[in-house]
């Protein structure tokens, strides 16, 4: 489920240039779409739990939360197969995004050593980011089309998810005065 649920996903945007802030921007801009993949994965997983439990309450909603904020991204991927069947699509989209995940958090910078120094070198880095970016994105999307349902089924509608969005927004506004 996206951070900004009222947002479409950004359009990637077009290089400015090639120098090494463009690089970490891109990088920075790929590690949000990991982050927001790994929210929705959370909010499924914890869905998916809520759906078995009685007497929900937002307490025991709160510890789901927390619990699976502590998994890593295959641990929760691993979760998911345990309690639904996915599509053989969003079974490769997972697998690879699990393996991309890892490798831009631990190896991408390592492997682009050489890259880096030069300027077409930052400009195959920014692309490679880029089609990252893409990638994650639409697995957002695929993610939000199993969550969205089962949360409505559990009671938490879009007028509701819109009301908590409102005061997110006014939190925010409040920080610029």
């Amino acid at each position: 489920m996206t951070l900004f649920p009222d947002q479409q996903p950004m359009d990637v945007p077009e290089p400015e240039g090639s120098d090494a802030k463009e690089v970490f921007a891109f990088f920075g801009l790929c590690t949000y779409n990991i982050q927001v993949v790994e929210q929705g994965l959370i909010n499924l997983v914890v869905g998916l739990r809520a759906k078995g439990l009685t007497g929900l309450t937002a307490q025991k909603f709160d510890v789901l939360f927390d619990e699976m904020g502590k998994k890593t991204l295959g641990q929760l991927i691993a979760d998911i197969r345990r309690h639904i069947a996915v599509s053989s699509e969003l079974e490769d989209a997972l697998t690879t995004a699990l393996q991309e995940r890892n490798y831009i958090a631990h190896h991408f910078f390592a492997s682009h050593d050489v890259d880096f120094m030069s300027d077409k070198g930052r400009v195959d880095m920014i692309r490679e980011l880029r089609r990252s970016i893409m990638r994650f994105q639409t697995l957002d999307r695929q993610i939000d089309l199993i969550a969205h349902p089962l949360f409505e089924k559990l009671g938490l509608t879009e007028e509701i998810i819109q009301k908590e969005l409102a005061k997110k927004k006014a939190e925010a506004a409040s920080k610029d005065l």
